[in-house]
């Protein structure tokens, strides 16, 4: 009886074969199964080379890499750099691979992962396919173990984390994990060879999720399904930065619905591991927090802190960037028909060696599609002064916030006054 299946990989090499490599993860066992690597099998340019082997039938992530040696050009895939590459040829190469005589995964031309650009020395794409996780309570024919991602530990609202992604879950056994959309639509990329994933059950609020603490510079990606293969499943994700940035420390922030299971997955910028305290939390942005802030007089200054303040949603830009999950101070002013002038004070560096900054809004109500303006940096770097005017409607309310840059914390003085000609 045969105890393998047949499994081929057909290359058309462009003008560099020897950058371009593969390799086969078995996602049941988490270890690699085929690996050809680069220089070794594929040496003529233009070429079709097809091979063949015999894998145990399981479920498989292919990869392949297009790598420029020491960064030495563009490597963006089996494509035309430029028209001077494929002169005299038909063109970009292409790849197919075929498991038990059934095309699983094909393609050409670019790559859809640049790492971490368009335009660096590496490139690569990746396809799942084979038979499919077990189910619970369900193992029929072939089986396969559960994915990391259903089997992964369950964490309590709020709670903190110890964790470390060295030695951690294979990303590729888990299905290839999509690429989500971060801060401000930026796409955080899954490209570090082992993550760690969690569960958390939703609890019809908004919850940020927050790697501060870290040893390198993680990402983290939530998703509100384990089969990877479904549309729509990203929740949300965001590369290092923020509050945690001086860390190397990723937050995020995303609606729940009660009893809906999400799972975060931590991993690292381009290849890196390392260890991590990972933080869930409620997002106390409620509209009173708001509200019930305490009218700033015309003429008057008072001191005040955002450490352990109320946290917005964020993830918009209000003239400056307003990440999520940063701590703030609100403060009430009433419009007097005239320019008015808001100044922080002994602010400049006070905020963990950052700016503050001052964002104006005109409701309390969504704050993202209120927001009338901002002033982001000091006006005088001697005295420390960060300065914004505007030109007021009497009787109107506007709430400022006090933030720091890049979601740091720390005390600041704030006053009032009309801008005098």
């Amino acid at each position: 009886m045969k105890e393998c299946v047949d499994f081929t990989v057909d290359i058309l090499t462009d003008n560099f074969p020897e950058e371009t490599s593969w390799k086969l993860l078995n996602m049941c066992t988490g270890e690699e199964q085929l690996n050809e690597d680069r220089e070794t099998l594929y040496t003529d340019p233009f070429t079709n080379y097809s091979n063949n082997y015999c894998v145990p039938d399981s479920r498989y992530t292919f990869i392949i890499e297009d790598i420029s040696p020491n960064n030495s050009r563009f490597a963006t895939g089996l494509d035309c750099f430029d028209a001077s590459d494929c002169s005299g040829t038909d063109g970009p190469g292409t790849y197919s691979v075929t498991l038990k005589g059934t095309e699983t995964a094909s393609g050409g031309g670019k790559f859809n992962t640049q790492i971490p650009a368009l335009g660096s020395s590496k490139s690569k794409e990746s396809t799942t396919f084979g038979i499919p996780f077990d189910k619970p309570s369900k193992k029929k024919g072939p089986s396969c173990q559960s994915s990391p991602c259903q089997v992964a530990p369950s964490i309590a609202i709020p709670s903190t984390t110890q964790g470390t992604t060295i030695n951690g879950v294979p990303i590729s056994s888990v299905q290839a994990t999509p690429t989500c959309s971060g801060f401000f639509g930026q796409p955080v990329f899954v490209t570090a060879p082992t993550g760690a994933f969690y569960q958390v059950t939703g609890n019809g609020q908004k919850l940020v999720a927050s790697t501060c603490g870290t040893d390198f510079n993680s990402k983290i990606s939530v998703y509100n399904s384990c089969d990877f293969s479904q549309e729509n499943l990203c929740e949300v994700a965001n590369n290092f930065g923020g509050p945690c940035s001086n860390s190397g420390g990723a937050q995020v922030v995303w609606a729940t619905n009660s009893g809906q299971v999400y799972y975060i997955l931590v991993h690292g910028d381009d290849e890196e591991t390392g260890n991590f305290e990972l933080s869930v939390d409620e997002v106390d942005d409620d509209e009173s927090v708001c509200e019930s802030a305490a009218t700033l007089g015309l003429g008057t200054s008072v001191s005040g802190t955002t450490i352990e303040g109320p946290t917005v949603t964020g993830g918009f830009f209000c003239a400056g960037s307003i990440f999520p999950g940063v701590n703030v101070a609100w403060h009430k002013v009433i419009g007097t028909g005239n320019e008015l002038r808001a100044e922080l004070t002994s602010a400049l560096g006070a905020f963990d060696g950052n700016y503050a900054q001052i964002s104006l809004f005109n409701s309390c109500g969504d704050i993202a599609s209120s927001c009338v303006s901002a002033s982001r940096y000091t006006i005088n770097l001697g005295s420390g002064i960060i300065r914004f005017d505007w030109q007021s409607t009497l009787g109107a309310e506007y709430y400022l916030m006090v933030h720091g840059e890049d979601g740091s914390v720390g005390n600041f003085d704030l006053s009032l006054t009309e801008v005098t000609p």
